[in-house]
């Protein structure tokens, strides 16, 4: 589910690590998002951050698949069972919509 706010409160619902050339991605979805999507012709997807516990989790990018907002990561939290404050870059949201 998104929300239209810019922060929200969450839970992990699913997460992975990805291999490509190389190089090491990590994907986490969530119960609910902030976040918009990259999904066909969507503009760019929302960066921002995920606050677990103590731990501040860089947003990349996001990106739709199978109808799951996936929020691409640096890295993957350590307490996985904990909530999630996940919060969009706003100034960069309304630099591109603008």
């Amino acid at each position: 589910m998104v929300t239209r706010k810019r922060e929200a409160e969450a839970r992990i619902v699913k997460m992975r690590t990805v291999s490509a050339k190389k190089e090491k991605h990590f994907q986490i979805v969530l119960d609910t998002t902030p976040f918009y999507a990259e999904s066909g012709g969507q503009q760019i997807g929302d960066t921002g951050t995920l606050t677990i516990g103590s731990q501040v989790i860089r947003v990349t990018d996001t990106k739709k698949e199978n109808d799951l907002i996936i929020h691409y990561t640096d890295e993957l939290p350590v307490d996985v069972q904990a909530a999630v404050h996940a919060a969009i870059d706003s100034e960069r949201r309304t630099s591109i919509i603008v």
